[in-house]
């Protein structure tokens, strides 16, 4: 009886070690697993990081690229203005008009001051802007100045109408979008000004005391908050 008591402990000393052994590799092959996942987990967190950084930079070199495009675009536009509003006449001659905004404005613009003037469609059915290309962008640059300070309407023009005339910069199809969507977001955080500053700069500014922003491209937008 005594031998078959020393058997059966045996046997259950050798069957606790079993279990012992078993659960002690259960235990370091979910060690190894852990280190392993905690592994691959650095590794994709550096390459996330990585992607990341890299998208980052591509968004920045997008960004440059907008700028440069926009820059290009709006230089080919440098000597230009464009005139809105000006109800259009049958058999008008738009230099003949553009010389009389000029006379309103107190800028006197000669036919020889112009390279090219014509007018252009609009989204607005049955209206049209006037463009006008001078030959020199200082000339340009003085009617813009003289039209910040003046209003001018079509009757002054000999037009029998008191619709008033808007000369402004002529600006490139990416700037006039840009222009957009700032003076909405203006709208939307209630900032005072967003206008555009000289060489075709998409400026704004929250208050009369805050700082002048230049919005570049669409990323700088979210400075108008």
């Amino acid at each position: 009886m005594k031998e078959k008591a020393v058997l059966k402990r045996r046997a259950e000393m050798k069957s606790l070690t079993d279990s012992v052994k078993f659960m002690s590799d259960e235990f370091e092959d979910m060690k190894k697993r852990l280190r392993e996942a905690t592994e691959e987990k650095e590794v994709l967190r550096r390459a996330n990081e990585e992607l990341r950084a890299k998208c980052k930079e591509n968004d920045n070199i997008i960004q440059q690229l907008q700028k440069r495009v926009v820059k290009s675009e709006q230089y080919s536009h440098r000597s230009n203005v464009e005139i809105k509003g000006l109800i259009q006449q049958e058999n008008e001659c738009v230099a003949g008009l553009v010389g009389k905004i000029g006379d309103v404005l107190g800028e006197h613009i000669a036919p020889s001051d112009i390279e090219v003037c014509h007018r252009v469609p609009t989204q607005e059915a049955g209206k049209s802007n006037i463009i006008v290309k001078f030959k020199s962008v200082q000339k340009k640059d003085t009617v813009l100045e003289k039209a910040r300070k003046a209003s001018v309407q079509n009757n002054q023009v000999g037009i029998p109408d008191d619709a008033r005339v808007f000369v402004n910069e002529h600006l490139c199809p990416a700037l006039k979008r840009l222009l957009s969507l700032a003076l909405a977001r203006r709208r939307e955080y209630q900032w005072r000004f967003v206008w555009m500053g000289g060489n075709g700069k998409v400026l704004a500014r929250k208050t009369e005391a805050s700082s002048v922003i230049h919005i570049a491209s669409e990323a700088d937008l979210q400075k108008i908050a």
